[in-house]
């Protein structure tokens, strides 16, 4: 049996030098944190899809680790549209993702107008989908809410390449959104 050593540390460098991960290079970006959250669901589901994780094991952490995805990318559209209408009010500190939607989506109208991007509309029932099943993040982290009821009764499979295609889409059209945003407000600062 393998126990803790006497003043083992978890986060330090070591000699394999190609095992040691570079933290902290995005603290100052939503995005950047989103895209790691996304870049880790899709290894886990490559793992699984490649016969190295158990599917039903790793479905939990995969949909969290989406929908993380999710929850940052609009809180950082809502943190950059507001910048563009000179609100210096920092992001949201909600986890529900309709209630993020809710404004991210209007700020994204305001913005774009008559022009506003198809997607905008096909994104309302995946993140109504998400926050039925998942209101405030914590269905995918643990198997009973505050009062003991049990999450997830609704949900019986998930379709691993369904749901990774779906969030390509999905990180297109936020990452674009993101990205249109973030390009304004970079040329009005130059």
């Amino acid at each position: 049996m393998h126990w803790p050593r006497p003043n083992e540390e978890l986060f330090k460098s070591a000699e394999d030098w190609h095992l040691n991960a570079c933290v902290g290079y995005s603290r100052d970006s939503l995005s950047s944190y989103a895209d790691n959250y996304r870049a880790g669901a899709d290894a886990l589901i490559r793992s699984a899809t490649d016969g190295n994780a158990v599917l039903d094991a790793v479905i939990y952490p995969i949909v969290f680790l989406y929908r993380h995805y999710i929850e940052l990318c609009l809180k950082d559209i809502v943190f950059l549209g507001r910048r563009l209408q000179d609100d210096s009010r920092p992001f949201p500190k909600v986890h529900n993702l309709s209630a993020l939607w809710v404004e991210a989506k209007q700020l994204l109208v305001t913005h774009y107008g008559n022009d506003v991007p198809p997607g905008l509309q096909n994104l309302n029932g995946i993140i109504d989908e998400f926050t039925q099943h998942d209101p405030n993040s914590q269905a995918f982290r643990y198997p009973w809410d505050r009062k003991g009821n049990p999450h997830l009764q609704e949900i019986q499979h998930i379709n691993i390449r369904n749901l990774q295609e779906t969030m390509d889409r999905v990180a297109s059209f936020l990452g674009c959104m993101a990205g249109d945003l973030s390009a304004i407000l970079d040329a009005r600062s130059a």
